[in-house]
């Protein structure tokens, strides 16, 4: 038997809930209402940058100021390489002042060609004033050079 797209779309919606208002929404598992979006910031390098210090190198740093009750999740992603195939290594690491990371982010990469990293991290201090993050890169041993780009940061401060 054929059936029309029309009664595909009839099937689908029989019983289901039609929302036309969102405070027709309950809060169930899964459905975050408490939390508030105070502020949003970012910061981008996309040029390239080298070192050869054994020694982390700033790349991008970004401030915001937070209040107390605030959380910060931070979204960082950068690109990077080592000069050196000898097994050395270019070490990036999301950082920051003022901050308390749930875990930490650190990244490494053997290779000659650039290697993309990104992810997120949250921040769950509860410093007043300013937050700094930064995406710092360094060798992880003597001997070539190390290169960073396409790094950006982006904090998103909530309200708790």
């Amino acid at each position: 038997e054929s059936r029309g797209l029309g009664d595909v779309y009839k099937r689908q919606a029989n019983g289901a809930n039609n929302i036309t208002n969102t405070n027709q929404l309950t809060n169930g598992a899964g459905f975050i209402t408490a939390t508030d979006v105070r502020s949003m910031n970012e910061a981008a390098s996309t040029g390239q940058s080298t070192s050869t210090s054994n020694s982390n190198t700033t790349k991008v740093t970004l401030s915001i100021p937070t209040v107390s009750n605030s959380r910060v999740l931070v979204n960082y992603a950068f690109e990077i390489a080592h000069s050196d195939t000898s097994n050395k290594s270019c070490i990036a690491t999301v950082e920051g002042t003022n901050v308390s990371f749930v875990g930490s982010r650190s990244e490494s990469n053997k290779s000659t060609a650039f290697a993309l990293f990104h992810g997120s991290i949250l921040d769950i201090g509860s410093h007043t004033g300013t937050r700094s993050y930064r995406i710092v890169f360094r060798r992880s041993t003597s001997g070539g050079s190390v290169r960073i780009r396409n790094a950006y940061l982006t904090a998103i401060e909530m309200s708790v």
